[in-house]
């Protein structure tokens, strides 16, 4: 049976918007021992965290033989015509990042597959706030993965007994993670090496309550 921690390409899409796994994908017939194709859309981010992805998707490809993930840039203002060109076609990609609010319109009409058809759901849906599901879900299903940062990081706090939001320490947290997302946007930072940085200090942070 599929879970999502089987789909590991998910891995190497960077935690800053939102994944949708997309129902309407094609279903070409693979010979024996043939890799499992994954084509991947990733609508807006900067010119460098689109070559950091790129990057991630090649080291991916390189480091196994069982799936092979084909990763396309595509342009964020047409992110809404290209899902619906794609939906009707059937021709769709397996894994895309776009604005949350198409998670909800796109489940609706049937283009996207919901999250909670697989098996490991329950154990991805313990990592982020409740209340962030209810952006990505239709009809009390989910049928996006919310994949900002912050969502886990401040999970991470509530298990260290922080209460959110009152305690100090996350108005710190928030703001460590405000500056790695403007360093990774501006470029200033390679995205991991933001979040790398984050983590550090979030890290440090806790470490003080």
């Amino acid at each position: 049976m599929a879970t999502i921690s089987g789909m590991r390409c998910i891995k190497v899409i960077g935690a800053l918007c939102l994944l949708l796994s997309v129902g309407c994908q094609s279903s070409g017939e693979r010979a024996p021992g043939e890799p499992v194709p994954v084509s991947i859309w990733m609508f807006g981010g900067s010119t460098e965290q689109n070559a950091w992805v790129r990057r991630a998707v090649d080291g991916f490809n390189a480091s196994q033989s069982e799936i092979v993930a084909d990763f396309e840039a595509k342009d964020w203002a047409t992110q809404r015509e290209s899902l619906i060109t794609s939906t009707i076609a059937g021709a769709g990609p397996d894994i895309i990042r776009v604005h949350h609010m198409y998670s909800v319109e796109f489940g609706e009409l049937g283009g996207l597959y919901a999250l909670d058809n697989f098996v490991d759901f329950p154990a991805v849906k313990e990592r982020v706030l409740d209340n962030l599901w209810d952006y990505v879900s239709y009809d009390d299903r989910p049928y996006g993965l919310p994949t900002l940062v912050l969502p886990f990081v401040l999970a991470a706090a509530g298990q260290n007994g922080l209460a959110w939001p009152a305690h100090p320490a996350i108005t710190q947290i928030q703001r460590s993670m405000a500056d790695a997302l403007n360093m990774a946007m501006s470029g200033a930072l390679e995205p991991q090496e933001a979040l790398d940085q984050a983590a550090a200090e979030v890290d440090e942070i806790l470490l003080e309550y």
